[in-house]
């Protein structure tokens, strides 16, 4: 059974101090005058949403410390943030645009995208058959519409299995770059194409000696710069590794 390797992303939550909303957000909260019904309303000034009426309460009632009055406020708020931000959350459709089998009723797996400077997209990833995994690129000049490939059908020899699944990007010039590993002897391998996918070649063979070796992340830069990250296995330890090309 294959070892693969999934990327954790950590998110942080940065919220104000206690005592400090007013200072981070310039908000008021402020009483309106009595109205016809003897009652009041709280009138929440913000510089985003200019005044908003956050709900009315009884002459009789408390004043409201400055503490619960900063948390009213922050509740509004949210609550608004929230109403405001349910429909583009929940109305998103998403479609089906490729169900690929590189052979009917193998392991097949899809790992990376890229679009080209001219629109092409490019999906990578590994297609199996009976002698084991390959690394494929399929490709869509249609905006996922109909594909077509594998335009890059690729293992690193006799003996090995090989996945495309690092990730693939396409740098400002067109040049588009794969990376994946061979199982079970762990090169960490890249591979480019310069003709929009119809032609690749092999421009990194890395072998630190471990078997759990595994790009698991590619970028490029504005400048041409080419990046790739992921775990590195030298044989006593598994590091958190990253290279540069060139």
């Amino acid at each position: 059974m294959k070892k693969r390797a999934d990327a954790l992303h950590a998110w942080s939550v940065v919220w104000p101090r206690q005592g400090s909303l007013s200072q981070c957000c310039n908000n008021e909260v402020q009483k309106s005058q009595t109205n016809s019904t003897n009652e009041k309303h709280i009138t929440i000034k913000t510089p985003l949403i200019g005044n908003l009426v956050a709900g009315r309460v009884s002459p009789s009632a408390p004043t409201l410390s400055r503490p619960h009055a900063q948390r009213s406020t922050l509740n509004a708020l949210f609550g608004l943030g929230i109403s405001l931000l349910a429909p583009a959350t929940f109305a998103q459709t998403w479609h089906t645009v490729d169900d690929f089998q590189y052979v009917a009723g193998q392991y097949n797996q899809a790992s990376g995208l890229a679009v080209a400077p001219n629109g092409t997209l490019f999906a990578s990833g590994t297609g199996s058959d009976t002698s084991g995994d390959r690394a494929v690129v399929r490709a869509s000049t249609d905006a996922g519409s109909t594909w077509f490939g594998p335009v890059d059908d690729y293992n690193y020899g006799p003996n090995y299995e090989t996945d495309y699944d690092g990730g693939m990007v396409a740098d400002s010039a067109g040049n588009l770059y794969v990376a994946g590993a061979t199982y079970y002897d762990g090169h960490w391998l890249v591979r480019r194409s310069t003709d929009g996918g119809v032609t690749w070649s092999l421009v990194e063979d890395f072998f630190p000696g471990g078997f759990e070796t595994q790009p698991s992340g590619i970028t490029a830069d504005a400048a041409g710069n080419v990046y790739v990250a992921g775990t590195v296995d030298n044989g006593t330890s598994l590091n958190f590794h990253a290279r540069r090309l060139p």
